[in-house]
């Protein structure tokens, strides 16, 4: 019964870290969209996108 409750808080865990990471990506994504006429903007989100891809 451990081993269950154990893979189902893991499977549930996992699931909320990929959701928060692609919610992640796609608001930085809307940011740029707004700002995209900024090359600094591009420059930012460039950063951010890869330190998310990192982090996830």
């Amino acid at each position: 019964m451990k081993k269950l409750a154990l893979t189902c808080v893991l499977f549930f865990g996992i699931s909320i870290a990929s959701y928060a990471c692609d919610a992640a990506r796609e608001g930085l994504r809307l940011e740029v969209e707004t700002f995209g006429k900024f090359e600094s903007a591009k420059e930012m989100f460039e950063a951010w996108e890869a330190w998310v891809d990192v982090a996830c």
